[in-house]
């Protein structure tokens, strides 16, 4: 079997990893500025920036008294298209501050254009495939869909829901495998840091301190368990491609499709008779876990280089 060296160059890897040989090629722009003091400083410019940037858009719609009214939990569908949209602020603060500190593109955030493309129609077409089988499964508990938005109105909102939804993943995948990822794993060469802790975060990211703390186990599970399905992928292929493809096929279904009642439900076709406090979740989550794996196994074999 061909050994892959590892050469380690002031203290940090260029080849994180036999098997993620790849993610080596995509953190090279990283290594020009690879301190970790920058990546902490960089994130908290992102953060505030993209804060300043959204209190902006408040501050016009109360001076301006703009007709599209914001949404915090998308209960309605004007809302969360707009919560949806409004990730452009996030995507415009990382552009600003990667170039600043880490003397890099942001373009070089998505990887090689070739690889993005190719790695993102290869997992969509394969994801596609499998998930429309899964998702005429029956229910678990005897659960059924209830309309939600009417078909007609929902095919109207259409457009600009699924390019908001993109909007919305791109700046996730950007922030957390495109930036996070890439810079840790300039710095360090195991997979437990530059794979597990950005998707912790982003796990943690999705807590609702409100409920109860195995309910908030169950809701972070999810996000967490794709967090490192993502950074897994992004590390075989050198790009976001299939990242992106398998985050933005899973938040079409899950805000557009089938959503539980309540927060995030505006743009659904159908919702479930359930809350995010429902004992009923507990047989839902599980279910959505062993998709998301096996829509990670469906991927993988997609990318697979021949």
């Amino acid at each position: 079997m061909a050994q892959v060296r590892l050469r380690v160059t002031g203290g940090r890897s260029r080849v994180p990893a036999m098997s993620y040989a790849a993610q080596a090629q995509f953190s090279e722009p990283a290594h020009r500025r690879p301190a970790l003091w920058r990546l902490v400083l960089g994130a908290l410019l992102v953060a505030g920036l993209y804060m300043g940037l959204m209190a902006g858009w408040f501050f016009a719609q109360t001076q301006w008294g703009l007709p599209m009214k914001f949404d915090s939990e998308g209960r309605t569908a004007t809302g969360l298209t707009l919560l949806l949209w409004s990730f452009l602020c996030l995507l415009v603060a990382i552009a600003i501050v990667v170039p600043l500190l880490h003397r890099r593109s942001p373009w070089s955030l998505l990887g090689p254009r070739d690889r993005f493309l190719r790695g993102f129609l290869r997992t969509f077409v394969a994801a596609l495939i499998v998930g429309i089988p899964l998702a005429l499964l029956p229910m678990p508990g005897g659960l059924t869909p209830e309309p939600n938005v009417p078909l007609d109105r929902w095919l109207r909102l259409m457009p600009l829901a699924l390019t908001g939804i993109f909007i919305q993943i791109l700046a996730e995948e950007v922030m957390f495998r495109g930036y996070l990822q890439s810079q840790l794993a300039a710095r360090f060469r195991s997979p437990l840091i530059w794979m597990v802790l950005p998707a912790v975060i982003f796990g943690l990211l999705h807590l609702n301190p409100t409920e109860d703390a195995g309910t908030m186990l169950l809701l972070i599970a999810s996000p967490t368990l794709f967090g490192l399905i993502a950074a897994d992928l992004t590390a075989r292929d050198g790009s976001l491609g299939p990242a992106v493809a398998l985050h933005f096929l899973n938040n079409v279904s899950a805000l557009t499709i089938l959503s539980l009642e309540g927060p995030m439900s505006g743009l659904s076709l159908y919702t479930l008779p359930i809350t995010a406090g429902d004992p009923a979740l507990r047989l839902q989550i599980p279910i959505e876990l062993a998709s998301l794996v096996l829509l990670w196994g469906v991927a993988r074999l997609a990318i697979r280089r021949r």
